[in-house]
């Protein structure tokens, strides 16, 4: 995943899970980054075919508020 950089936050935090409870197998990815991060990668394997995901991708502020933008994506079947 890429992004640019927000000008005047801290950093920012990114949640990966199954967005559905009843998924094979259960995915929680959760890191802090710091404000110069513009891209980030998963690690291989831990998302599975023809899923759907939720990912919450948060920045924090200098005065340390956190606002959250939430999306869902499926992956594609193999």
């Amino acid at each position: 995943m890429a992004n640019s950089a927000v000008p005047d936050v801290e950093g920012y935090i990114v949640e990966l899970e199954n967005a559905d409870e009843e998924a094979e197998r259960e995915v929680e990815f959760s890191v802090e980054l710091p404000a110069e991060t513009t891209t980030i990668g998963l690690p291989a394997g831990l998302l599975a075919p023809n899923t759907e995901y939720e990912l919450q991708i948060g920045t924090v502020s200098e005065e340390d508020n956190i606002s959250f933008v939430e999306t869902t994506f499926t992956t594609a079947a193999q």
